[in-house]
């Protein structure tokens, strides 16, 4: 890399790129016929990835990280970490391995975040299962907090005036307890987060968006960017 980089400028690379040349090869499962590869062009790779930024309303160029655990034979991945981190100029931290991934993630505290709807669910889960292992203040502290950011972000969402009590209490939750959470998640940076593959429950999607964060779904990206 070293070498080559020294004996040739980049902008001399990228002129003798075709853009309409073959990029990379996605192959689709079979499920519903023979297994095939969508061929998919530089042109078609990069110009999806501005039209992800451009959609998510990224960061300015540079200022973004990404955390990557997803396989990269799939389209959505290779758009999120490979295309959006190249055209972004994001820092992408790749998964050592699939079982890493809560250490790795509450290390890396990503600002970018792409998950399938399953991961997302064992995220709450896990949450959730803590919180009902705990006992008397702890345990009911946690479940008043996560009650008053229900109520908080379900009026933001439906364009209402939070009550005023929910008003008072919402900063003491989050500072009690939904910013440890999210904080314990790495997901305390973030602030894109989307969901891909398939749809996304909307029972996790409100539980998260009660932790002041807000999951996009984009599960229409499957075996071609279109």
């Amino acid at each position: 890399g070293r070498k080559l980089a020294g004996s040739r400028k980049v902008e001399e690379y990228l002129a003798k790129l075709d853009p309409f040349s073959l990029s990379f090869i996605i192959y689709t499962s079979g499920t519903t016929g023979n297994p095939k590869g969508a061929m998919l062009s530089h042109d078609n790779f990069t110009f999806t990835a501005d039209q992800i930024a451009r959609r998510w309303k990224l960061p300015f160029a540079g200022d973004g990280s990404l955390f990557s655990f997803l396989p990269l034979c799939h389209v959505a991945e290779q758009l999120h970490s490979v295309a959006v981190g190249i055209t972004q100029r994001y820092l992408v931290t790749y998964c050592t391995k699939i079982d890493n991934v809560l250490v790795e993630l509450n290390a890396v505290e990503p600002q970018l975040l792409l998950c399938v709807p399953r991961f997302w669910e064992k995220m709450m889960e896990g949450v959730m299962a803590k919180v009902e292992k705990g006992t008397g203040a702890k345990k009911a502290l946690a479940l008043w907090a996560l009650g008053v950011g229900r109520r908080y972000q379900d009026a933001k969402l439906h364009r209402r005036s939070p009550s005023p009590l929910d008003s008072l209490a919402h900063p003491i939750a989050d500072r009690l307890v939904l910013g440890k959470i999210r904080k314990a998640l790495g997901l305390g940076r973030a602030s894109l987060l989307a969901s891909g593959a398939s749809p996304l429950p909307a029972h996790v999607s409100k539980w998260f968006r009660s932790l002041g964060l807000e999951i996009l779904e984009c599960y229409g990206l499957t075996e071609s960017t279109g």
